[in-house]
């Protein structure tokens, strides 16, 4: 793997680092961004070329820490080449300092072909940071996807349906971010709600485009997926390559829940949280 070591007491940085450990106070959470150079165009030939980063983290009473398991997961960012990336972490009590403080990008290390055009500059350490997005719950709905009979969607808002015409443009001046968006939702009515011999199981994915359709995400990826199962609340979550700004489209799908709802006007949706740690 390969890892950047921000301050690690047992590390090369112990004798010269570049922060000052005791500075690293928070209660809720610590965002880092960072960017890397000299990746694109510099992989051996079969690289992977899609890599997992995550914090690798202690206070120095081993209390206050996350270490990721670099799977992608909520916390992480899905490393791609050259660019900027956002990890972060969520703590439940006060973190005061730091014993081990790096991002370790999983099989990056391997696929390097040569390490000496690569530069890693970490940007920022973002300290108990404002990591939600508003939403207008006012123009969130359900309905048919597409109109294809068969898949319901949560529209948070879409240019060319009902959401765009009642407030076109809603999320492009207040919404920007980098990296990873998460939101959390709650469904009410399909319980008690589905037709005789329902699956009562959903596969949901997140859709979104940020306002110039780039970077934009449409399914199919192998994490940040949910299975819907009744009324409940659920998480669906995806790391976009780059800075996001605004929406063109911005949607849950929920696959097949439509055609096996007996009745989906008695569907209801709210948006309970957006969350993207990249936030500027």
């Amino acid at each position: 793997r390969l890892r950047i070591e921000i301050y690690n007491e047992f590390g090369a940085t112990a004798s010269n680092p570049p922060i000052d450990p005791s500075s690293i106070k928070f209660a809720k959470n610590m965002v880092v961004s960072f960017s890397l150079t000299g990746i694109t165009g510099n992989l051996k030939n079969n690289a992977a070329g899609s890599y997992v980063a995550g914090l690798e983290y202690s206070d120095p009473s081993w209390g206050g820490n996350y270490w990721s398991n670099l799977s992608m997961g909520k916390y992480e960012a899905m490393v791609t080449g050259d660019g900027t990336y956002t990890v972060w972490m969520e703590v439940s009590s006060q973190a005061n300092g730091a014993i081990v403080f790096c991002v370790d990008i999983a099989g990056l290390g391997a696929d390097i072909a040569d390490w000496s055009k690569v530069g890693v500059e970490v940007n920022a350490i973002k300290l108990d940071a404002d990591v939600e997005q508003a939403v207008n719950q006012s123009i969130v709905s359900f309905g048919n996807k597409d109109g294809n009979g068969v898949d319901g969607r949560i529209e948070i808002y879409n240019e060319y349906s009902s959401s765009g015409a009642a407030a076109p443009g809603a999320y492009n001046s207040s919404m920007k971010f980098n990296g990873m968006m998460l939101v959390d939702f709650t469904l009410q009515g399909i319980e008690g709600n589905l037709k005789d011999g329902a699956s009562g199981n959903y596969r949901t994915e997140l859709s979104y485009a940020d306002q110039s359709w780039d970077p934009s995400y449409w399914g199919g990826a192998s994490y940040g997926g949910a299975t819907v199962t009744g009324d409940g609340t659920y998480q669906v979550y995806t790391y976009l390559k780059g800075n996001s700004e605004g929406a063109v489209v911005w949607t849950i799908e929920l696959y097949n829940l439509w055609v096996q709802l007996a009745d989906p006007s008695k569907v209801n949706v709210t948006i309970n949280k957006v969350i993207t740690p990249g936030k500027y």
